[in-house]
């Protein structure tokens, strides 16, 4: 006999739900194992704004809400939170950015709230963890921002807004070093 899960029960059950769902969590959840089942419950769900599809077979408890951090973490894996974002949680600019800027070595990509900018693998390091979500350390976060500005923008860079006396130039000085000669020009004005 087919199991049968009513929105009240969903309800229930995702109450005491982790934030970040997938099919087979939902599965374990429901004890519905019918592909066609489960998929045609998560569709209800999804209609019903119970839960939020926010990634192919990823979906946002309502009832236990991720942050926009956390969620960055688990769409484009590898990646941690850098540039303008990580500048602005620093204090190092006063302007808080609209979405959250990330880096990753994958292909780059943009959602409503989130932006995924592609680095090297080479130039992916320098970040730290904080319960599960990444952040680029201060002058990394910085060169990270002066790297992709120099590589994508046609404009000079305007630093007059930063605040550099947050930021260790020892450590910024050595971590410029595993980046190109362009973003080591821009640190000469800064040093």
């Amino acid at each position: 006999m087919k199991k049968y899960w009513t929105l009240d029960k969903w309800i229930e059950k995702l109450k005491t739900s982790g934030k970040l769902l997938n099919l087979t969590t939902l599965k374990r959840l429901s004890g519905i194992e019918e592909e066609a089942s489960i998929r045609k419950s998560v569709f209800r769900l999804v209609k019903k704004g119970v839960i939020k599809k926010v990634g192919k077979g990823l979906y946002l408890n309502t009832f236990n809400p991720s942050s926009v951090e956390e969620l960055a973490m688990v769409l484009k894996k590898p990646c941690y939170i850098s540039f303008e974002s990580a500048l602005s949680h620093y204090g190092i600019i006063s302007q808080i950015p609209f979405v959250l800027t990330c880096a990753t070595t994958r292909k780059p990509c943009k959602s409503e709230k989130i932006v995924f900018h592609h680095i090297s693998p080479k130039l992916f390091w320098g970040y730290i963890g904080d319960n599960g979500v990444f952040y680029a350390e201060k002058e990394k976060a910085l060169l990270d921002w002066i790297y992709w500005f120099r590589k994508t923008q046609r404009v000079n860079l305007h630093l007059d807004e930063f605040d550099f006396s947050l930021l260790d130039r020892k450590k910024l000085k050595k971590y410029s070093k595993k980046f190109p000669e362009t973003v080591r020009n821009v640190l000469k004005d800064i040093l």
